[in-house]
């Protein structure tokens, strides 16, 4: 009898042993131990309903009308929140004095007040091992940003409530219609995998069969979003008619310019060095080879709380407050300049590099360089593999209507991205498919050696629509069960959905008109940033030659190892 097979009857047993009915510790878990059993762990996952006590009759589920829930235990949770980003700085935290405030204050803030932090930790985020997914700019809206948080929970939290959707609408009630909290599920420490063939079908957690083999791989470390997070997915809204599809346009004539548009996106498409659509300098390592990993490690913790930390920042997702990060020359040292909005589009819309020393003032001029290429390396330009992402799908869908306006929606998954990185891929595009830049200008702009100044498209139509997250170190793609539940939950997907279309689709309604801002500035200022030809022809040449060298040195390799 093989290995599966003793499992599968071993399982049987299980269900007439005594052990099943010993009366459950308060501390309510979903998985409890019954016998290791080597090579693997195996566990028995039952319900809620059937491992846990009945709730006293005084208890009562948190009123969202009430003001705070009485703190029970510490607990480190994972929350999926979704937002308009229209209306903050962003979502990181940031302690300063500003008119607008972040996603992640307004966050604290209600979970304060809801109860699930203790005067002693509020404000300070390291107090209760804040982390998030991924960091959005000003402007950016997200359906899917995951946080997590040590929270003081109630005695009975996820007692008939599985997917914490009441501990949610409790901190919402604390919060702006503009953030939602869709649910809040305990943190696990265990990778789990279900046994297909044995239990017939995968039920994501907690949604458990009476009985269900699993195997542990063994303790992990704790839950972290931002590493955990294998794909994130992106979608942006752009108003059909800046890509040429008019109204009276026939069906041929639509596909056309969708499959026009298509071609130029999916060039993203594969692992490229985006040096050219971000702040390169942002992603430069800044500790020398000579520096000790002791002295590394001190020089990290002596920066402030609410500094991003190198590897941080080579896995950013159109990362925090662009003001922080924009290269343009008039940019504000200390961060505390402004981003595009849809007044005066004061964000640096055609980005300029200041290692160039041009100004915006200057982008009419043909003596502004906006491309050349780096004959030899440049030390304080380097691009190395933190510049490099991976793109798995950059596509357009075909046209849809919101409150009677036109357009098309991008999605853009990748592994992680950098500050401005998506809005330079589509400002880009948009250039190429409008006869801006030719089309060649992709290839050039994702070599190693050159150095281009790109477009920035506007935030206020970009979404993140979604993550997976799969536990890189473990063999097979191993997901812990609180975050299947966040993804296959038809309850917390039903709210997401609700949000979405109540929330987040009328605000970004009022981007979509590419007669009004902030599309008709954009378009205007777009045309400034054609590049001269023989600024291009130097690159081409470049990178021809680069190209000749690469090829006649692997071949003199490929001859010696002969």
């Amino acid at each position: 009898m093989n290995f599966i097979e003793n499992m599968a009857v071993y399982s049987q047993k299980l269900l007439f042993s005594p052990f099943l009915f010993r009366p459950a510790k308060p501390k309510p878990s979903l998985l409890s131990i019954i016998d290791p059993i080597s090579p693997a762990r195996s566990f028995f996952c039952s319900s809620a309903q059937i491992l846990s006590p009945a709730p006293p009759s005084s208890y009562e589920e948190p009123n969202p009308g009430s003001t705070k829930w009485q703190p029970f235990r510490k607990k480190k949770v994972v929350m999926r929140v979704g937002y308009v980003g229209s209306d903050y700085r962003g979502l990181q935290m940031q302690r300063d004095e500003h008119s607008l405030s972040t996603i992640e204050e307004e966050l604290e803030n209600a979970i304060y007040n809801a109860g699930g932090i203790l005067e002693s930790n509020f404000g300070n985020l390291n107090k209760i091992a804040w982390g998030r997914s991924s960091r959005t700019d000003k402007g950016v809206h997200s359906l899917a940003t995951t946080i997590t948080l040590k929270m003081e929970i109630p005695e009975f939290a996820w007692r008939e409530d599985p997917y914490g959707i009441h501990l949610a609408d409790h901190i919402n009630s604390h919060l702006p219609n503009n953030i939602k909290v869709f649910s809040i599920l305990p943190s696990k420490s265990w990778s789990c995998q279900v046994y297909k063939h044995i239990a017939g079908i995968c039920v994501p957690f907690p949604l458990f069969y009476p009985v269900l083999i699993v195997t542990c791989i063994g303790p992990i470390r704790s839950f972290d979003p931002r590493r955990e997070c294998s794909i994130r997915k992106y979608s942006y809204l752009l108003p059909a008619e800046i890509i040429g599809i008019k109204d009276m346009h026939s069906t041929v004539e639509v596909d056309h310019h969708i499959s026009d548009f298509n071609n130029i996106l999916n060039t993203f498409e594969g692992d490229h060095p985006f040096h050219n659509y971000t702040v390169r300098s942002k992603y430069r390592r800044k500790f020398s080879m000579q520096k000790s990993r002791k002295d590394r490690r001190s020089t990290i913790k002596a920066k402030p709380a609410n500094t991003a930390s190198i590897s941080e920042l080579e896995e950013i997702d159109e990362d925090q407050n662009s003001s922080l990060y924009n290269d343009s020359a008039e940019i504000d040292q200390e961060g505390i300049g402004e981003n595009s909005m849809v007044g005066g589009l004061d964000e640096n819309i055609i980005d300029t590099c200041h290692d160039y020393g041009n100004s915006q003032k200057d982008l009419s001029s043909d003596m502004t360089v906006r491309a050349r290429w780096l004959y030899e390396p440049d030390e304080k330009d380097r691009v190395s593999s933190s510049h490099f992402r991976k793109i798995l799908r950059c596509s357009s869908g075909k046209p849809q209507k919101l409150l009677g306006l036109e357009y098309v929606e991008i999605s853009v998954w990748g592994e992680s991205f950098m500050l401005h990185q998506i809005r330079k891929m589509v400002g880009t595009a948009i250039a190429v498919k409008r006869d801006i830049f030719p089309k060649d200008i992709l290839a050039l702009s994702l070599a190693k050696h050159s150095r281009i100044v790109l477009p920035l498209a506007p935030s206020e139509v970009l979404i993140l629509r979604g993550n997976n997250y799969q536990l890189s170190k473990q063999p097979g793609e191993v997901t812990r069960p609180e975050m299947l539940a966040q993804a296959e939950s038809e309850v917390i997907l039903s709210n997401v959905e609700k949000f979405y279309q109540s929330t987040v689709l009328p605000q970004i309604a009022r981007f979509l008109a590419p007669s009004r801002p902030p599309w008709r500035e954009w378009t205007e200022k777009l045309e400034l940033s054609r590049i001269p030809e023989s600024q291009l022809d130097e690159v081409r040449d470049g990178l021809r030659t680069w190209q000749e060298k690469l090829a006649s040195r692997k071949g003199a390799e490929l001859v010696s190892n002969q």
